[in-house]
């Protein structure tokens, strides 16, 4: 006559030992990162560049060996009021950038070349007349295999996590954010795909455009 209720009990708690494990299981991955996900990119002769501007990248990425039908657009530049990255690849498959803002553009990078003492690029441009008036432009490149999600805090004391773009079938991911006016970034994390702070970069608003040594 115990057989039964033994055998009910037996199960409950099996099923219990299930809703345990599936529990312990979403509590362990509760902390992985996610990636917010920007807008796709672009072909280069479907953004929204001034003439100036799209010229003066063309002549850029010449020298530097790519062809303009190669070239794409990342991480929101599509248009004059945006910061992003404009991307290719040379006849070997190296992968080169260049940052572009509505003011002005870096010449291009070799994307691995930039990554080779840290698993994030980070490129800091100010712009603006008196300190109310100022905003700072924070772009970025890394690869999808090292960083998964990117952070900014401000010294308003905001925290975003910033909208990331994947560059199809090369490996690599950009962002760009432009802050308020008045607003200066103080701090990148980058986290990888277990929620873990990969790289962690300290920012300090000098001036200069993306480590170009010229003032914006």
């Amino acid at each position: 006559m115990l057989k039964r209720p033994l055998l009910i009990a037996g199960f409950l708690l099996a099923i219990g030992g299930v809703v345990a494990l599936v529990t312990a299981f979403a509590t362990s991955h509760s902390n992985l990162a996610t990636a917010r996900t920007g807008p796709a990119p672009i072909p280069f002769d479907q953004a929204s560049f001034p003439q100036y501007m799209r010229t003066s990248l063309a002549k850029a990425a010449a020298t530097a060996g790519l062809e303009t039908s190669s070239l794409s657009v990342a991480s929101s530049a599509t248009g004059e009021a945006t910061p992003g990255l404009v991307y290719g690849s040379t006849q070997t498959g190296a992968m080169n950038w260049a940052i572009e803002t509505p003011h002005m553009h870096t010449s291009f990078l070799d994307a691995a070349d930039a990554l080779t003492n840290a698993p994030v690029y980070i490129g800091v441009g100010t712009f603006g007349g008196s300190s109310g008036s100022i905003v700072s432009d924070v772009v970025g490149v890394f690869r999808t295999q090292n960083v998964v999600s990117i952070r900014l805090t401000e010294s308003d004391g905001s925290v975003k996590d910033l909208p990331t773009t994947a560059w199809p079938g090369t490996g690599y991911a950009s962002f760009a954010f432009t802050t308020s006016q008045g607003v200066s970034p103080t701090l990148v994390e980058a986290t990888n795909e277990a929620g873990n702070v990969v790289y962690r970069k300290v920012i300090n608003v000098d001036g200069h455009c993306f480590d170009t040594g010229t003032v914006c």
